[in-house]
């Protein structure tokens, strides 16, 4: 982005018709926002930044223009649309105008100031609106936390396999960052990419040894209350990453290699590929 433009997210609630299904627009100039009443912003929600991009679909929020049908007395669904706007025009008596059209069930216009729009310092902020948003936002790393342990399981595949020290070696080790480190659900390439601690209200970074935090039932325990669809597979990716992990140490090393324990290694992979699949489907479909 240029130093002129800033992401603009707008989270919001659409709620179910008790007896009709109804579908939203895919159109992203459907969904828009107006500044003082002169320019104009189509959403970019799906094609944002990699770490706008990594936040939108770790959230769990609905993506506007993949929301698709709304099932009739379902529960509310909670979206989000995010515009890249000129940051001028976001002043705080600026003022703003939502519009969602297109839609057979929420076709909205919804006025704001710019005194309201809330600045955050990183994205996972955004949570604050969240009932518990420290669990929240520990639940909507997830998504990118099972893709870091598919990844590993495949890297092992791709660089010599057993036969590569070095490789078991980064493999192991990643399986164990991407199940204990504390993340930021968005997720970037950066090294300095901070993860904000809502209990410590302060900020780290999440490639520091310090921010080594939440145990693996924790964040059991945060999926399982926020994404209740997901516990099942969630714990079975743990699971088969402890096993996956303790047997490629036997197997990494001739004197303790055994069939079992390689046949134990195959298995716990093809379930650690399984879960993760159901996993990313579950954000991203």
């Amino acid at each position: 982005m240029s130093e002129n433009e800033a992401y603009l997210i707008h989270v919001y609630d659409i709620i179910p018709d008790a007896k009709k299904n109804a579908d939203m627009s895919a159109e992203q100039e459907d969904y828009t926002v107006t500044c003082n009443g002169i320019n104009e912003y189509d959403a970019v929600t799906a094609s944002s930044g990699a770490a706008m991009l990594s936040f939108t679909y770790g959230s769990g929020y609905a993506i506007d223009q993949k929301i698709g049908t709304v099932f009739a007395g379902s529960q509310p669904i909670r979206a989000i649309s995010v515009f890249k706007v000129n940051k001028n025009d976001v002043t705080e008596d600026a003022e703003l105008t939502f519009q969602i059209a297109g839609s057979d069930l929420y076709c909205a216009t919804v006025p704001c100031r710019g005194e309201e729009v809330v600045t955050v310092s990183m994205l996972d902020k955004i949570f604050h609106i969240e009932e518990d948003p420290s669990q929240y936002q520990m639940a909507s790393t997830i998504l990118w936390r099972s893709q870091g342990i598919k990844n590993a399981v495949n890297y092992l595949g791709n660089h010599g396999g057993l036969s590569n020290g070095t490789a078991v070696f980064q493999t192991l080790t990643a399986l164990e960052i991407n199940t204990m480190m504390y993340l930021s659900a968005g997720l970037d390439s950066n090294s300095d990419l901070v993860y904000y601690h809502f209990d410590a209200d302060n900020l780290s970074l999440v490639s520091s040894t310090e921010s080594y935090g939440p145990e693996p039932e924790e964040l059991l325990n945060a999926v399982e209350a926020v994404y209740p669809e997901i516990a099942d597979q969630t714990r079975a990716l743990f699971a088969a990453k402890d096993v996956y992990a303790e047997n490629l140490r036997l197997c990494s090393d001739p004197g303790t290699q055994t069939d079992e324990a390689l046949q134990q290694l195959n298995l716990a992979g093809e379930e650690i590929l399984s879960s993760v699949n159901e996993i990313y489907t579950f954000f991203t479909a």
